[in-house]
């Protein structure tokens, strides 16, 4: 019997996106982020609240075209824009902002998200403050620090508008870097106690530092989702956020998957995959958060792409790019992207360009 999927998902391919006036990395981000906030926005769940194109600033969409997005120093006029998604929580949203003390490249970002919505008082010099408590989600962060000139992306969204999943690739190979996925959703089964079921994820590793180093090294195929970096990641900060009073950084449990077991076929061909259980690194509120909706670690031989080898194993290559595995919905239901093993629509989304 296939997984039953829990939510109904649509996937769009998107890409893959070069530079505009020169293949820059600047132009590469600011042609991604544009096409995959225009395709967020056109699932009806997410919405341009207020925006910044540095000559600009007020409550509608600014950030159309590359040259509007500016990346300048605190103080100066800059780019920013503000998301909402009320089928997560009533006042979620996200806040992206360009500002760099050093850098004008359009590929610096800083990304903060609320459950209590942004105030209406932003300006070409400063971003809008949020209504009430806000994390930082990345600081003065090169999150496209790539050494290739296309992007490509997959946007998976459920239709009740409660998960909203977006999948980056460098389409110049599998070795060159890339940007971390974003994750932005309510959770299965919280736990009671937690104030406000959602989960975050933009940067696994930190809020500083460079995003292509965001899965540790370049082992096993690729900057793509390595599951040691999700369940025993040695940065405090862990590679999710939730929120309970506070923020709390959260890392994933699947023990299911450890040892030599998980990388096992079973003798009828089957092989055993684990759910994805966000967990509190907070120093003080502790405990299971509760799972993600149709998310599942698949064993390390599965996850490499094409023509890559792990230290010890051989011929395991499969994943090239995607690794379908039936769902109670389809026969392509559910599909592979590094350890993650993530639910979609059945249909053959594939990341544009060489893989």
């Amino acid at each position: 019997m296939g997984i039953a999927l829990v939510k109904t998902w649509t996937s769009v391919q998107l890409g893959y996106y070069t530079g505009t006036t020169s293949p820059t990395v600047g132009d590469v981000w600011a042609k991604t982020f544009i096409g995959v906030k225009n395709a967020m926005v056109a699932t009806g769940h997410w919405s341009v609240v207020a925006s910044s194109n540095r000559t600009t600033a007020g409550l509608t969409d600014y950030i159309q075209v590359p040259s509007d997005i500016y990346c300048a120093l605190v103080g100066s006029g800059h780019s920013w824009i503000v998301l909402k998604n009320p089928a997560i929580a009533p006042g979620f949203a996200v806040c992206f902002e360009w500002i760099n003390a050093t850098a004008t490249n359009k590929q610096y970002m800083c990304a903060y998200v609320t459950h209590q919505g942004y105030n209406s008082n932003g300006t070409r010099f400063v971003r809008p403050t949020a209504v009430g408590s806000e994390q930082t989600l990345l600081t003065n962060l090169d999150y496209c620090n790539i050494t290739a000139t296309s992007l490509s992306a997959i946007l998976l969204t459920s239709s009740d508008g409660e998960c909203t999943r977006v999948l980056f690739h460098n389409s110049t190979g599998s070795l060159v870097g890339s940007c971390g996925p974003w994750f932005f959703e309510k959770l299965q089964d919280p736990t009671p106690w937690l104030t406000v079921p959602y989960i975050v994820i933009m940067y696994p590793t930190g809020t500083t530092g460079t995003v292509w180093n965001w899965l540790v090294t370049d082992m096993y195929g690729g900057r793509i989702p390595y599951m040691d970096d999700w369940t025993a990641t040695t940065v405090s900060s862990g590679i999710a956020r939730c929120y309970h009073g506070e923020a709390l950084p959260v890392s994933m449990l699947s023990g299911a998957m450890s040892g030599g077991c998980g990388n096992r076929v079973f003798q009828d061909g089957k092989i055993g995959i684990a759910p994805v259980i966000p967990w509190s690194r907070h120093a003080t509120i502790l405990g299971v958060l509760g799972q993600m909706f149709d998310l599942y670690f698949i064993p390390l031989s599965f996850r490499n792409r094409s023509g890559t080898s792990i230290p010890g194993i051989t011929d395991v290559g499969c994943l090239s790019p995607y690794f379908y595995v039936p769902s109670s919905l389809s026969d392509m239901g559910l599909f592979a992207h590094g350890c993650l093993l993530l639910g979609s629509d059945g249909t053959n989304k594939a990341f544009y360009g060489n893989y």
